[in-house]
């Protein structure tokens, strides 16, 4: 269980004061949290996300335990760039592609069509969501008459991707892959529980295999090292060991 009055006193003392310490997982306590995982001060994201977040952590069991609660900020605050950014950027130079997708490209000639290039009209980061994405998660195959891989593209705040995924979100919830792009704060918040739910996250932290749910939600272990950190810094405040 989490101490939430010793919680709200230590994000005071680090700056970021929930208000009073009533000891309730309210929006001014989640809002804190949430800011004090991303460094700033809270803006109008980050109240929306936090009111939600009031609602739907409890409600899911993020709350109960200081490793839960730390992992689903450290996932989710990496994610969207500490909540400033909630559609996948599919804007890389030709390196860069080969850094993330070296199956996909092999050299340089190979991903140069799909690197961006702001003076170019054509639309490199569609075409490239269009490749990678294409036949997988439920989208059609890259080439049909339609643009599935770039649709389904990645967003919210644990990068839902994928025309399965997004249909799943529709059939469970009534949340739209349009909602989650737009930055919809209460929708992003109750497909990221959902997901959560859906993935055994909770199961994840409570035996501590942090590189596995690492790999369940990015595919690999991209950014693993970051997420530690973020995850120290929310534990910090909540009580858990780091």
């Amino acid at each position: 269980m989490i101490d939430v009055c010793n919680t709200q006193a230590a994000l005071a003392q680090v700056g970021y004061a929930p208000g009073p310490l009533d000891g309730a997982w309210g929006p001014s306590t989640c809002t804190a949290l949430l800011a004090h995982q991303a460094q700033r001060q809270p803006d109008a994201m980050l109240r929306a996300l936090g009111r939600a977040a009031a609602v739907e952590l409890p409600r899911h069991g993020i709350t109960n335990t200081p490793a839960r609660l730390a992992e689903w900020l450290a996932q989710t605050g990496n994610e969207t760039g500490s909540y400033t950014r909630f559609e996948e950027n599919l804007r890389y130079s030709a390196r860069r592609l080969l850094e993330i997708w070296p199956s996909r490209f092999k050299t340089l000639a190979q991903a140069l069509p799909y690197a961006w290039d702001a003076s170019d009209p054509d639309r490199e980061d569609i075409a490239l969501a269009n490749l990678v994405y294409g036949a997988r998660m439920g989208n059609q195959a890259n080439g049909t008459a339609d643009n599935d891989g770039w649709d389904y593209r990645g967003g919210g705040l644990i990068q839902h991707t994928g025309k399965a995924e997004f249909d799943t979100l529709f059939a469970r919830l009534g949340v739209t892959a349009a909602q989650i792009h737009g930055g919809d704060p209460v929708a992003m918040v109750r497909a990221c529980c959902d997901y959560w739910d859906r993935v055994g996250a909770n199961a994840y932290c409570d035996r501590g295999d942090f590189l596995g749910l690492r790999k369940r939600v990015n595919g690999g272990l991209f950014d693993v090292d970051k997420v530690a950190t973020r995850r120290a810094r929310s534990l910090a405040v909540l009580g858990g060991a780091a």
